[in-house]
């Protein structure tokens, strides 16, 4: 499991710098600390198709970590830097992950982004008549 950590209960707006990796077959938690000077917000996390913790950090990068270990194994560039709104409801970007898809929205450029996390790129990015605010999706199956 994935997880933001936030360590001041109090604070109306956190911008944290460290995740939650949790092993439910083993009940250990880690702390993985992101790079210096990056932050995420709620949306910013996703899990990759093999399980990897995605989060794409206030530097325009998604950075992907090793499920297991923590450990940082891939950034890719996605997105220009951004900062979290003081107001949660405002657009920032956001990750949604889709079987073997992974997409980032960017508010400041009206677009949405398709990345290929096993070659580390971008594949396909589409222009938005409007900001995103939230990602949402569904996988298509036969009945």
């Amino acid at each position: 499991m994935l997880a933001d950590l936030k360590l001041d209960p109090d604070a109306e707006l956190e911008r944290p710098e460290q995740f939650i990796l949790v092993d439910t077959t083993t009940d250990q938690t880690k702390v993985v600390q992101m790079p210096e000077s990056v932050s995420y917000w709620f949306r910013s996390l996703g899990r990759g198709p093999a399980s990897e913790a995605l989060i794409h950090g206030t530097d325009g990068k998604l950075y992907v970590f090793d499920p297991i270990t923590g450990d940082q194994v891939k950034t890719i560039d996605v997105t220009g830097p951004w900062s979290e709104p003081d107001d949660w409801q405002q657009g920032a970007p956001a990750v949604l992950t889709r079987e073997d898809s992974v997409y980032v929205s960017d508010p400041a450029t009206n677009e949405i982004h398709l990345v290929d996390i096993a070659s580390g790129a971008v594949t396909a990015s589409a222009q938005l008549p409007q900001a995103p605010n939230e990602l949402s999706g569904v996988v298509a199956h036969q009945h």
